[in-house]
């Protein structure tokens, strides 16, 4: 998340250190200065713009959980552009536009690109974009096609790669859960078929679906209908490296098509976890998202969001969604910048957010 401008704001120790190495390897320097120039000065905040999904996946970021209860998507159009509009003036330059499936609102989506412009998309890719909209596009897969319909309670993997294989603008997003690894060299593959571009993420489970597991409670036909506390999607230290291990092969295998970076993979997959959690709150201390003092969660009813972050249902502890962890890796560049090889390493990391959410980001790395 670049909120800002994006310097060595560290102790003079480092900032001396950082300009010796720019001076001894320009490549270095040049990479540094093609960030600044195309993603410095990025302000954004997150839009649920539909409370409405045609899909039901196990442990949906939306649906299980609570912040969305009483809050009804009620708001006219004009309330919605009323909003955008208010938001620009606020400085808010980037939207992430989201909630349940932003596809079934495209009046709003054009609204969006009205008064901001600059943005993402998170689809399930069932429902068509228009063309005309500029917004990056991140089009989620859940699995391969044989494990597509357990996991989302409908099937959306072929109409995904119908509708949107050949848009320039999208990016296929696979979130790998404890379950589903296996389905991923697939998936790799009909992306590269049709010359599309494709990354990860780590399945995060909600407060809800942990204690759900916690409980040992019944499936239900929503959005816990095939998890236990002995074979659930969360994955656990043994997982994560197993995880590791495999994106790692497959983005080496395909580096014209993956979008996933071996730095990154090592710092997502941390057992540890990512964030420092408060005690009091179970909140993340440090997450790149919730910290940046101008982020907005507004929720379908245009009603902001008091809770933590960008997906409040989310726990902290074991967040490893992509768009936020790739951001909150990025607002870390002191933490990374230690020594040549973490900064080589911040560099990797901030180059793949690049590439994965911004249309102008220059893919034969020029410019």
């Amino acid at each position: 998340m670049f909120d800002g401008p994006i310097h060595p704001s560290g102790g003079e120790a480092q900032v001396a250190s950082l300009r010796m190495l720019f001076r001894r390897d320009p490549a270095l320097l040049r990479r540094y200065r093609r960030l600044r120039r195309h993603a410095s000065g990025i302000v954004g905040s997150n839009y649920d713009v539909s409370d409405r999904c045609n899909l039901r996946c196990e442990g949906c970021l939306y649906f299980e959980g609570e912040d969305r209860a009483g809050h009804g998507d009620s708001a006219g159009l004009a309330a919605w552009e009323q909003m955008f509009a208010a938001e620009r003036a606020r400085g808010v330059n980037f939207a992430y536009l989201a909630g349940a499936e932003p596809a079934l609102a495209p009046a709003r989506l054009r609204l969006a690109a009205r008064h901001i412009g600059r943005g993402v998309v998170f689809t399930n890719g069932t429902v068509p974009i228009a063309a005309e909209l500029p917004f990056a596009i991140h089009v989620s897969l859940w699995g391969g096609a044989e494990d597509t319909g357990a996991l989302r309670g409908g099937d959306n993997y072929d109409r995904a790669f119908r509708l949107f294989g050949r848009d320039r603008r999208v990016r296929f997003i696979y979130t790998v859960n404890a379950r589903n690894l296996d389905g991923v060299g697939e998936a790799v593959e009909r992306c590269a078929a049709v010359g599309a571009r494709l990354s990860f993420s780590l399945f995060s489970p909600t407060e809800r679906y942990r204690s759900r597991l916690q409980a040992a409670e019944a499936n239900d036909d929503a959005y816990f209908r095939i998890s236990s506390p002995q074979a659930h999607l969360a994955p656990g230290p043994a997982d994560l490296e197993r995880i590791r291990v495999a994106l790692d092969a497959v983005a080496a295998r395909f580096p014209g098509t993956v979008l996933y970076c071996a730095a990154y993979g090592r710092w997502v997959t941390n057992p540890a976890g990512l964030y420092e959690i408060d005690p009091a709150t179970g909140w993340a201390a440090d997450c790149g998202t919730r910290r940046t003092g101008r982020h907005r969660h507004v929720r379908a009813d245009l009603s902001t969001s008091d809770s933590k972050c960008c997906s409040p249902n989310l726990d902290c502890r074991d967040c490893r969604a992509y768009s936020m962890a790739t951001g909150t890796a990025v607002s870390r560049f002191r933490r990374f910048a230690t020594s040549e090889q973490g900064l080589r390493d911040w560099l990797d990391i901030a180059e793949q957010w690049a590439a994965l959410f911004l249309r102008d980001w220059p893919e034969d790395g020029d410019g």
